[in-house]
């Protein structure tokens, strides 16, 4: 019988331990890391011990036949599937269910399954699933690679009471349970500012035109020919976009086949992508939950996104391990880098759940450059390119003769107030802190007491507004606060520079 790696059975007990004290929680773990393991480990437990039904709920019938196999093949479950097609309620142990269909069935006949103890939310991050949350009396446990509210009106935080996080996806590449990713952006792509935003989103049609322009279509082409290799997953902008893709790939020579939502060979492709060597599949949005084929060794992004998840969960479908993977390319056409980060940044999901953004807010990332020998995107503060060890030159320090030069685009205190809304009194405070640091660090490699005195007297400043705007007054409290603030977090970034 399977089992749990450590850091699987170390998550397994931390949300056991959370959901009985906190009743609805989430559980965060990256695309890869063994989500429906660990959830199928907690489900054979809660019914040894307890003597109660689970209920699972997913969204697309490649999870809700992934989660059966897995309950079955770990331990023996047989579940029973409630779908469209589902007429009659057996008695059992376990159901895996369609959200649409548990929620109309449950909406006209509230006792139409017996009494579930513990009810599992797949993608929970999907605003589909709110609406179930109300009508579940049991302990909920919530799934997701990636615990960011599809619509930030509905924060998670909202439905659930407490998150679990695994290992970030950079632990999950040391300990081997990821493929490592190699990201290209190539100079001549779309450029996603031309774009209106509609819904929280990049407007569909402006994209889908831009992108269909032949040039794009011919330029997805030459860059695959450049950086991919092996089988590839292509993400598009639409149906129409996705078919001149595959069109343009197959008159290249390439092996290449389109799928969408109404492709009625969805299953038969997907069995041939498995066993055809370099197959290509293009699809809108299909292959982005519930799809595992660890010999993908490319993912090409063909469009952009403003959504997070959506960016993680794409580039995701490549990074399951595979004998003789040693890593997976990532080719972004839509500048995606530049809005969400790399895809294997560390993101700090806990603050992210307890703090969302609010509609108007962006979440932060890490800036990122392209390295000039071999063209990958690394962390804008390496020095060195963890790819190829090509070593960028070091620029000559001036900061200490006149540190005036730093010029500071610090945002009005207003703004700082206004995004601290709802939190802590001193949350936008030390916002002010934070950026200024976070303009510092990527503008000298070098701290200096002159520098460090030069940076207090800027948040000093803003600081005054601040207690202006609260009603406070600037005081030796204030001055001190300010002071510790910005030392503590300089020192994190400059280990070698030794405070007053």
């Amino acid at each position: 019988m399977p089992k749990l790696y450590d850091y699987q059975q170390k998550a397994y007990v931390d949300t056991a331990k959370s959901v009985v004290e906190h009743k609805k929680i989430i559980f965060q773990l990256s695309t890869g890391g063994g989500k429906t393991a660990i959830a199928s480990t907690i489900t054979e437990a809660y019914i040894k011990k307890n003597k109660k039904r689970v209920l699972i709920l997913v969204h697309r019938e490649e999870l809700l036949r992934q989660m059966r196999r897995t309950l079955y093949d770990w331990y023996n479950i047989i579940s029973f599937p409630i779908t469209q097609e589902t007429r009659k309620i057996e008695d059992a142990e376990v159901y895996v269910g369609m959200v649409e269909t548990v929620f109309r069935r449950i909406t006209k006949k509230p006792h139409y399954l017996p009494e579930i103890g513990l009810t599992f939310i797949d993608e929970s991050h999907i605003g589909n699933f709110f609406k179930m949350i109300p009508l579940l009396q049991s302990y909920v446990i919530g799934l997701t690679a990636t615990p960011l509210s599809a619509k930030k009106t509905h924060p998670l935080k909202n439905y659930f009471n407490n998150i679990v996080c695994g290992p970030s996806i950079a632990e999950l590449i040391e300990k081997g349970a990821l493929s490592q990713n190699v990201t290209y952006r190539p100079k001549f792509s779309v450029d996603p500012k031309k774009f209106h935003i509609k819904h929280g989103e990049f407007d569909e049609v402006e994209m889908a035109t831009e992108f269909s322009k032949s040039k794009h279509v011919q330029n997805a082409v030459d860059q695959f020919k450049k950086y991919g290799k092996g089988k590839a997953i292509f993400f598009n902008c639409n149906i129409q976009h996705s078919k001149l893709v595959t069109e343009a790939l197959c008159d290249a020579g390439f092996n290449a086949r389109h799928i969408d939502a109404n492709s009625k060979d969805r299953k038969e492709a997907l069995l041939w992508l498995s066993n055809t060597e370099n197959a290509i599949i293009c699809n809108v949005g299909i292959l982005t939950a519930g799809f595992d084929e660890p010999t993908i060794e490319t993912i090409v992004m063909n469009r952009s996104t403003l959504s997070m998840p959506l960016w993680i969960q794409c580039v995701g479908r490549g990074s399951r391990i595979s004998p003789g993977k040693e890593k997976f390319i990532v080719i972004d056409l839509g500048a995606n880098t530049l809005i969400h980060g790399d895809w294997s940044d560390t993101i700090n999901w806990v603050d992210i759940f307890h703090n969302p953004p609010k509609k108007s807010d962006k979440v932060g990332v890490a800036p990122v450059k392209d390295c000039p020998k071999c063209e990958a995107i690394i962390s804008a503060q390496s020095m060195i390119c963890k790819y190829c060890s090509y070593e960028f030159p070091q620029k000559e320090e001036k900061y200490d003769v006149a540190p005036v030069e730093l010029m500071l685009h610090i945002r009005p205190v207003e703004q700082f107030i206004e995004q601290g809304q709802g939190k802590r009194e001193y949350y936008s405070f030390f916002m002010i802190g934070n950026n200024i640091i976070t303009q510092t660090k990527y503008k000298t490699r070098v701290m200096s007491d002159t520098m460090a005195s030069f940076l207090l007297k800027q948040y000093h400043e803003k600081a005054q507004e601040w207690c202006n705007l609260k009603n406070k007054k600037f005081n030796h409290f204030h001055s001190n606060l300010a002071k510790e603030h910005l030392y503590k977090e300089l020192k994190k970034l400059y280990p070698q520079w030794q405070t007053l």
